[in-house]
């Protein structure tokens, strides 16, 4: 099937699916009531005002996020004019709704904080796109929430993308393409985006955490951690991104709360040589590698200190004094 075809299916399925998509005859439709209490958990996480959701529907997840938190604006897109249309028919105000394409998605640059999408990514014939637009459209420290089906191994994978879905589509269905979690992560970092998962390092969260402690037990700012030290494989969340926009965030986060945000030692004790995850613009970051006991108080005695103070006190340490310059 063409692109085109793909999404016409998809069209004449929710236009009819529009009807009773939120009703106890939604059918199959009713799973995706399953993903609201986890996307809400994840948006509780986030400083968010401007909001879009990508494959809104009859806005379902909208409501309850208007309900939740009025204050803010909420934006809507679905390819299929009669579920916008249906969304639309409940006045919800600060919700604004919109006929498009998630794969190009009619926005300035820089216009959200956050975008979800939940059930809808599987109908994108162009998956690449859609990232490259998600990622154009959210400003600085935004984030992406995308919860989709899937399968663990590859050959349930097959199956479902070579039998299963080819079935679906000619029981009028619009499902394209099933993906792993490593093809998703492939799929952001091309987009230049980060994927967070709870196998990896995630910084963010972690100087949230720091932050959250202070503020809610009122940690004088001489008391607050001077670095946070990251004994890692390197593989790292939310510091892959080109832009670092995690770390400008939390600098202004813990700025705001009268704290200086401690500087980060990445100890690499994996053997890679392949992945690092700061260069020469990113001040108060340390590399550090290796497994050694000597290693380890190299980097308490450097907890602190700005990355080159540090590279001086251990090249002028005794270790190497013998090592003389020519």
């Amino acid at each position: 099937m063409t692109d085109k075809e793909y999404k016409a299916l998809s069209i004449k399925e929710f236009s009819k699916a529009a009807k009773v998509y939120e009703t106890d005859d939604a059918g199959v439709y009713k799973m995706c009531k399953k993903d609201y209490p986890d996307v809400l958990a994840e948006l509780e996480k986030e400083d968010f005002y401007d909001l879009l959701d990508c494959g809104c529907g009859t806005a379902p997840m909208l409501t309850l996020l208007q309900k939740k938190y009025p204050e803010k604006h909420y934006t809507g897109i679905d390819l299929t004019p009669e579920m916008i249309e249906a969304a639309k028919a409940k006045h919800m105000p600060g919700v604004e709704l919109v006929v498009g394409d998630c794969e190009n998605l009619p926005f300035p640059e820089n216009t959200f904080d956050a975008v979800i999408c939940c059930q809808s990514f599987h109908h994108y014939p162009n998956v690449q796109d859609f990232f490259n637009s998600v990622y154009r459209v959210l400003r600085p420290g935004g984030r992406l929430i995308l919860r989709d089906m899937t399968a663990k191994t590859a050959p349930v994978r097959w199956f479902m993308n070579h039998i299963e879905m080819p079935l679906i589509n000619l029981a009028g269905h619009g499902d394209v393409h099933v993906y792993g979690t490593e093809e998703v992560r492939e799929l952001s970092r091309k987009a230049g985006l980060v994927m967070e998962s709870g196998e990896n390092t995630n910084l963010k969260a972690a100087f949230e955490h720091v932050l959250d402690i202070a503020v809610r037990n009122r940690v004088p700012a001489e008391d607050m951690p001077k670095s946070l030290i990251v004994i890692s494989d390197m593989e790292i969340d939310s510091c892959g991104d080109r832009n670092w926009t995690f770390y400008r965030q939390m600098v202004w986060k813990f700025k705001l709360h009268g704290y200086r945000i401690p500087n980060i030692i990445f100890w690499n004790v994996n053997s890679r040589h392949d992945v690092f995850h700061a260069d020469k613009t990113r001040t108060g970051v340390q590399l550090v590698s290796g497994q050694s006991a000597a290693v380890f108080r190299q980097v308490m005695k450097c907890v602190g200190m700005d990355p080159v103070k540090a590279m001086e006190k251990v090249i002028n340490s005794e270790r190497y004094a013998a090592i003389a310059v020519a």
